[in-house]
């Protein structure tokens, strides 16, 4: 009976165990639910994306939400792609991120050149070909959109549709390659990254060595909550997977290893960027339930057709789609429906536009053959419906017909198929009229036309009036994109021609009604004023610039100052400064003299050392050679002051042509140098002040009485900064014989204490009998030597275990040398033991004054006494947010390996719920990205004392149990 008891007592537990798994899996599910609904009250998705992931790449974040981006080399960043956030295919699992009726609305920023366009135009082609999905051009009700423009995230998207108004799809530079914008589009359409799918570890390996560091969120694993892959297999070839190598430490080595194809060594490719797969097709068509039967049609003419089989009931949809300039004639030249009144259950219907809301042109059943319809516009979309299949189908033929009369305010006009090539022997005339009291500007943003120096073949000729017989502006052809023209009236008579051989690309323009708004008193501009075609634009005079309103102008940025003190600012502060601007302040002094500069506002764009987008660069000099870089500075932290080291100083400022924000304000004064002379009567150092000097001394002495002389002193130190530089007494000038000299390091507990030696030269011994310097792991010389060292030879750096470190200095009687300068420094993470009582520990060693650096990669592997178990409770916490913690993330294993079980991964700023390990092991990892860093967090740890069949319950899952 003992021993059966034993044997029940025994599956008990383990059903007590696995009970306990499912309750954690569903506490885990709970909190992505809820992190789900906040990112969908909020929207606070990183462009992020993700994936400044990149960053603009590596800087700011895309915004939360953003997914994809490409490391390109670039100005801008490429995290995104943020941000991406990222960035993942296998369909979202979010039926609200589908975009209604399959449409997707877009507008493509102004900045991006004709060519680009046309590139953009070309990849949405390439969707709408295989799918049901529509990309329009924007109308004023259009409330939620994408936009096609340039954010610091470099390539990225939100995944699906945002639902809050505009959203971008950013191809910055090099993302501007047609398998990179289809790519994007994917997102936008809602798809993350194939490799992000919940089953991608039986398809590929990911080898977190080789990424480089602050991306590993690019290759975070997603759950059946975010991603619904519709029953579709992995796919290898999909053009939203990523290639082996992406965003590795270096390009031979891979990020992405596909498992071998069964039965081979051969590995599937993956990252192509060429088309959409097969796989990305159906899967495409099944997220939006595209009808199987009927397609979108994009040539100029054709035909399509359906037979219905009996018994068999009918869906089918086809959308046709011309260019710009173009109409849609239809004729539908058979069909045979069952007739039913009003043709309310079995029918053909056309609408003129691009969906089913569109307006009806006519809906047909029976035998009858309707009249040919025409469309309104570039779109006509057509249904085809029946209950059971009767009757025998239908036949139709379109033309996409170029030309016409357009009385519009504004728009575009393209040549026929473009952005693909011209069709031959096309005549296309366009007669565009406005209101009588405007004229019609017409601007081209790319122009291929058949090239001859005669324009006999292919080419476009400019009226400026409503007929041929016009006057002429041009005939055009060639590669050189024309002029802007305006006309005198409210007419332009536009006709492209193309021959039968020889087709290029076409062209693109857009005409606006035009009139001279300088002409008006309400233009608001300071100075002059300047019309364009459909705008205007203000300047200034000599010796002035333009605000960043773009009205008013101020004195021109930057100059020569020679005198004594003053206030420097940011071009318009305090408004936000413009894009693209460069300012240059040289600051000069008499002889003996020192510029003291200090800021008292800060806020520009950029938050990594770099400053690679925004910048205020200070240097001591003139310019050229001469110049000594003191410093660069951006983000929103007010720089330390600056003093030049000698009588000049230049302040240089720099911005991009995306995100401005305020600017600075910086203040400067002239003082006299006291040290220049005899180095101001000071024995070792003199440090000049505002009007004054003071005299230092070097390490292992101290100031004499006068203020001015240098005496031996003690030579024991407590260092408790976070980081700092040490040196051996009286460096960088030899050090006395007989010192024996003690540094005590102690940095905040969870971290370690890193020395490396810069400079080091001591007297030499092969056993450094003589002069020598020891570092111990610890709080003394009882402590385990980490080494000891003497020579020439520089030590590698050392690293404590704990948060102590003791080191010593000896030197004799005989032989002295320069001695030694290092630096120590904190790093995170450490190796340690919980006892009874609580420990603590924090995220970075600077909590509570300064939030958390990019790119931390923190371990603390936390160990107790055999049989016992690790409890840890956080008591503060706040990192970025994200719905699937992919940017900053705290996770903790049960053991001491990220191969080990998952207990947990925790963002935001909610504070965990108590853990205990399983047993006597704990991993927490800490790992932020290259962007957005917020406070950290704190926590204890100590040993969880429990009887042996004590059961967890709400004291770590914060769920009930009811075991029958």
């Amino acid at each position: 009976n003992k021993k059966q008891c034993r044997l029940d007592k025994a599956e008990l537990r383990e059903e007590i165990k696995r009970v306990r798994e499912k309750w954690r899996r569903l506490k885990l599910q709970i909190r992505r639910l809820k992190e789900q609904d906040f990112e969908r009250k909020n929207i606070m998705r990183k462009f992020q994306l993700a994936d400044k992931h990149s960053s603009k790449n590596n800087g700011t974040k895309p915004t939360k939400g953003l997914n994809t981006k490409y490391n390109w080399p670039q100005k801008k960043k490429p995290e995104p792609t943020k941000s991406p956030s990222r960035r993942r295919r296998a369909a979202t699992a979010r039926k609200d991120r589908l975009w209604d009726f399959g449409v997707i609305p877009y507008m493509i920023d102004a900045n991006f050149s004709g060519s680009n366009k046309a590139l953009f135009k070309l990849a949405m082609r390439h969707w709408e070909n295989y799918t049901c999905i529509t990309f329009k051009e924007k109308e004023p009700e259009d409330q939620h959109y994408i936009l096609f423009t340039e954010r610091s995230c470099g390539c990225c998207s939100f995944v699906g549709k945002r639902g809050n108004g505009p959203q971008a799809i950013s191809i910055g530079k090099n993302c501007d390659k047609f398998g990179i914008v289809v790519h994007e589009l994917g997102h936008v359409i809602g798809f993350w990254h194939e490799h992000t799918r919940p089953d991608r570890d039986h398809h590929v390996q990911i080898i977190y060595k080789n990424i480089m560091p602050g991306q590993e969120y690019n290759f975070n694993k997603l759950t059946a909550a975010d991603v619904n892959s519709l029953g579709e297999t992995y796919d290898f070839g999909s053009i939203m997977h990523y290639s082996r190598n992406t965003f590795a430490r270096n390009t031979y080595l891979d990020t992405i290893l596909p498992q071998r194809k069964p039965g081979t060594i051969v590995r599937p490719e993956i990252g192509q960027r060429i088309r959409l797969s097969p796989g990305d097709i159906r899967q495409a068509n099944k997220l939006y339930r595209c009808p199987s039967c009927g397609r979108t049609l994009q040539e100029s003419i054709d035909k399509f057709s359906h037979t219905s089989k009996p018994g068999v009931p009918d869906f089918c949809q086809w959308r046709i789609s011309a260019t710009h300039g173009e109409k849609i004639v239809l004729n539908i030249t058979y069909i045979d429906m069952p007739k039913s009144y009003n043709c309310e259950s079995d029918y053909l219907e056309v609408r003129d536009g691009h969906y089913i809301k569109s307006p009806l042109l006519g809906r047909y059943c029976g035998d009858q053959i309707p009249d040919t319809l025409t469309s309104s516009g570039t779109r006509m979309w057509i249904e085809y419906r029946t209950r059971n299949g009767g009757g025998q189908g239908f036949a139709a033929a379109y033309e996409a017909m170029c030309g016409g009369e357009i009385m519009k305010e504004e728009g575009f006009l393209t040549s026929p198929n473009y952005p693909d090539d011209y069709r031959p022997q096309k005549k296309c005339v366009w007669r565009i009229t406005v209101g009588e009291e405007f004229t019609v500007a017409l601007k081209f943003q790319s122009f291929e036309i058949e090239n001859h120096k005669d324009c006999v073949y292919d080419y476009l000729e400019v009226h400026d009036g409503p007929t041929e017989t016009s006057p002429l502006f041009g005939k055009y052809c060639g590669f050189k994109i024309p002029e802007d023209i305006k006309s005198t009236g409210n007419h332009l008579y536009v006709k492209f021609v193309s021959d039968g051989s020889v087709q290029k690309a076409g062209f693109s323009a857009t005409f606006v009604k035009e009139f001279d708004e300088c002409s008006r008193d309400d233009h608001g501009c300071d100075h002059d004023c300047v019309n364009t075609l459909g705008s205007y634009r203000c300047s200034c005079r000599i010796g002035y610039e333009l605000h960043s309103d773009g009205k008013r102008c101020e004195d021109a940025c930057g100059g020569y100052i020679d005198y004594e003190n003053g206030t420097i600012t940011s071009p318009s502060f305090p408004d936000l400064y413009p894009p693209n601007k460069n300012c240059v302040w040289q600051i000069v002094a008499p002889d003996g003299h020192q510029i003291n500069i200090n800021f008292t506002h800060f806020d520009l764009e950029g938050h990594n050392q770099d400053c690679e987008y925004d910048s205020v660069r200070v240097s001591s000099g003139v310019g050229g050679n001469d110049l000594k870089p003191l410093g660069v500075f951006c983000g929103s932290t007010f720089p330390a002051p600056v003093t030049s080291e000698g009588s000049s100083l230049r302040i240089e400022f720099n911005s991009d042509n995306s995100v401005q924000k305020t600017g600075f304000v910086a203040t400067f004064t002239t003082d006299k140098d006291e040290c220049a002379i005899d180095n101001g009567g000071c024995q070792h150092i003199c440090r000049n002040t505002v009007g004054s000097y003071q005299c230092a001394c070097h390490n292992g002495f101290t100031l004499h009485d006068d203020l001015h002389g240098c005496k031996e002193g003690g030579c024991q130190f407590e260092i408790r900064a976070h980081s700092g530089v040490i040196s051996s007494p009286n460096y960088p000038e030899y050090y006395p014989s007989r010192k024996d000299c003690v540094w005590h390091f102690t940095t905040v507990p969870g971290h370690r204490i890193r020395l490396r030696f810069r400079v080091f030269e001591l007297e030499p011994h092969q056993e450094c009998t003589y002069d020598h310097v020891v570092v111990f792991d610890g709080d003394d010389s009882s402590a385990r030597s980490l080494g000891k060292f003497c020579g020439a030879l520089v030590p590698d750096p050392v690293t404590s275990s704990g948060n102590r470190m003791f080191m010593l200095f000896f030197s004799d009687a005989s032989v002295q040398r320069k001695g030694f300068e290092a630096e120590h420094s904190t790093v995170c993470g450490a190796r340690l033991i919980a006892s009874a009582s609580p420990q603590g520990l924090v995220s970075h060693a600077r909590y509570g004054d300064n939030n958390y650096d990019n790119r931390e990669d923190c371990e603390w592997k936390i160990e107790t006494k055999e049989g016992r178990r690790v409890l840890l409770k956080f008591t503060a916490f706040d990192l970025e947010d994200e719905a699937e913690c992919g940017y900053d993330v705290v996770t903790v294993y049960d053991g001491l390996q990220d191969s080990d079980p998952v207990i947990g991964e925790f963002c935001g700023s909610e504070i965990p719920d108590p853990i205990t390990s399983s047993t006597e092991y704990l991993l927490i990892r800490f790992r932020s990205d290259d962007t957005i860093n917020w406070k950290g967090f704190s926590a204890t740890y100590q040993m969880a004392i429990s009887s042996p069949d004590y059961v967890e319950g709400k004291d770590i899952y914060d769920l009930e149990m009811d075991l029958d």
